[in-house]
């Protein structure tokens, strides 16, 4: 009984401390921001020395290994091509702001000099060093996701340059996460490749230079993708409480991130009714963690969200607009059918910005998928990619917005079909090394291959 209490006891005092900080932030916004931090780290702390929930999975990569040098030098040249292309220009590129990129910065730092909402005996203290983190403000957006904003317009006066360095370190610091979540299920060479692939891709550098919180999307779609990974791979507690967490900051930024949680639990659904993930009892403990790390996450959001129900509902961006094609199915109308089919499929190619190149490679590496689908990674990079990509084409107003939610899936997917050609070649190779005709015909078919992805 006595070690029950003592494991219970980080647990329960997490969960005082974020009450404590919910209960405080009329007063501070520093206190409140310290015990709801203060409170997620304690409990993944506590989590760390529990019992894992079950046996630690290795599944096998994609070609032979490479070693730990072509990984760090392979991810430190992506990185650096990411931080070059997302922050070089930064003022100039795009030329101007645009009109949601101001109401949204304009907004940050307003927030940050606002009076104490409520009474108390620091309601004169002016409060323009540090934010509220939890409101909800313009477009019902949580005050969290444009802290990354404040913080260079505070310390270096208001610029382009200013307005836009937290989108552009969010862009970079995607790079390392999906290169953490690749190497994971399918070894080092495939998460350098899509790594690379995400370094270059033309639509997440767009919006790594734009001062919106669409790009944390892709940063926290990367982050879940891990952190499902780690969990399904090793059922450690603190691999579900950093899923719960990773899935509960979905709600503190852009609307297309709340599509993480939803994700989640029908890929664990789908793995589990198809054989691909077996539960047990233990697992039901690993739920709760992720489940009370998840609640500790939205916490503070819950006072405003209640106190601003139909305006934080209906101001979400992001709403679907299937509403004339189910009009024109009732009336078994297929012309209207076709047209609509066809315009959001054309609108949605358009504005999703990439390389001719690169994007055949993502579909190279979605057929892999497809084939592979038995397998729990592929059938999971199924499941986000289509969603993302299906919801995304047939929402109202700026698609593209909600399209770099694709962008960790799409840069995968183009990173798994150099993993494979790489793995079949070598079999290739290594099979009939010793006869000329094959060598050859090997370097007609990667002649070929270049010319395919590199014609326009």
């Amino acid at each position: 009984m006595p070690d029950a209490v003592a494991r219970a006891a980080p647990v329960v005092v997490a969960g005082l401390l974020v009450a404590a900080a919910i209960f405080l932030r009329p007063y501070s916004h520093l206190a409140t921001a310290a015990g709801w931090l203060a409170g997620l780290v304690l409990l993944f702390v506590a989590a760390r020395r529990a019992a894992a929930c079950g046996d630690e999975q290795r599944r096998p990569e994609i070609g032979p290994p490479v070693t730990r040098r072509f990984e760090v030098v392979g991810l430190g040249g992506a990185v650096a091509v990411a931080a070059m292309l997302r922050f070089a220009f930064l003022a100039d590129v795009p030329s101007f702001i645009h009109n949601d990129e101001s109401l949204f910065v304009a907004d940050a730092i307003w927030r940050a000099h606002a009076p104490m909402p409520a009474p108390g005996p620091f309601a004169e203290v002016p409060w323009g060093w540090f934010p509220d983190l939890f409101g909800s403000g313009w477009n019902s957006f949580p005050a969290l996701s444009t802290f990354l904003h404040w913080t260079p317009v505070m310390l270096f006066g208001p610029s382009n340059a200013a307005l836009r360095f937290g989108c552009a370190v969010v862009g970079t610091a995607t790079v390392l996460v999906l290169f953490l979540w690749v190497r994971r299920w399918w070894g080092g060479f495939a998460a350098v490749a899509a790594a690379w692939a995400l370094a270059l891709a033309s639509e997440h550098v767009y919006w790594s230079r734009v001062a919106l919180n669409n790009v944390d999307v892709a940063l926290l779609g990367a982050a879940a993708l891990g952190a499902f990974a780690w969990t399904v791979d090793t059922r450690q507690p603190r691999a579900w409480v950093a899923l719960g967490i990773v899935l509960g900051l979905g709600f503190h930024t852009y609307h297309g991130a709340k599509l993480h949680l939803p994700l989640t639990v029908a890929t664990f659904a789908v793995a589990g009714l198809t054989g691909r993930l077996r539960f047990g009892r233990d697992d039901l403990r690993g739920a709760g963690w992720a489940t009370f790390a998840l609640v500790l996450t939205v916490a503070p959001l819950l006072p405003d969200i209640l106190a601003t129900w139909d305006r934080w509902l209906l101001d979400h961006s992001g709403r679907l607009d299937i509403e004339p094609l189910a009009h024109a199915w009732a009336a078994r109308d297929w012309s209207r059918i076709e047209h609509y089919l066809l315009h959001h499929y054309y609108e949605t190619t358009h504005l999703f910005r990439t390389t001719p190149w690169l994007t055949r490679l993502a579909i190279a590496g979605a057929l892999v998928a497809c084939v592979r689908v038995f397998d729990l990674r592929f059938l999971t990079l199924l499941i986000w990619g289509g969603a993302v990509l299906l919801l995304g084409s047939f929402t109202v107003g700026w698609r593209s917005a909600r399209l770099i939610s694709l962008a960790p899936m799409f840069a995968a997917c183009a990173g798994l079909a150099v993993a494979q050609a790489r793995a079949l070649g070598g079999r290739f190779v290594a099979g009939y090394a010793s006869a000329w005709p094959a060598r050859a015909a090997a370097a007609i078919v990667t002649a070929a291959l270049v010319v395919f992805l590199v014609q326009e």
